[in-house]
């Protein structure tokens, strides 16, 4: 799915936080969690955004809870774009800075579809 925000970001840079290549197409919005070490995966909330610098078969449950995954590393076919793609959730790999860039707590919109995930506070205003 796409949203008509994600359509038109090419006149608003400054909302993009960070970008990535797509690996499951999708748009949401959420809260970010970072999580850095896969122990700490049981921290993620029901419906946040899950980022993480990779996944592994460990990180399958929050993957399940989160709206979308952001990673910073990874292609087409890391484990986090193949889970994604099974489950069909909206997911971002290769940002190679998402958890420098986004901060637990953060608000954001993963345009997934582009590639992109944006400030939701302005995102949300003017879509």
């Amino acid at each position: 799915m796409k949203c008509s925000f994600c359509q038109n970001t090419q006149s608003l840079p400054e909302l993009i936080l960070t970008r990535g290549r797509t690996a499951v197409p999708g748009c949401v919005e959420g809260t970010v969690r970072i999580v850095i070490d896969p122990r700490d995966a049981d921290q993620l909330l029901a419906e946040e955004v899950l980022v993480t610098p990779m996944t592994d078969p460990d990180s399958v449950p929050a993957m399940q809870r989160s709206a979308a995954v952001v990673t910073e590393r990874g292609g087409m076919l890391c484990h986090a774009a193949i889970v994604c793609r099974e489950m069909n959730k909206p997911c971002v790999v290769g940002t190679t800075n998402a958890t420098t860039k986004l901060m637990t707590g953060q608000r954001v919109r993963v345009c997934a579809s582009r590639g992109l995930v944006l400030a939701e506070s302005n995102a949300s205003a003017l879509s």
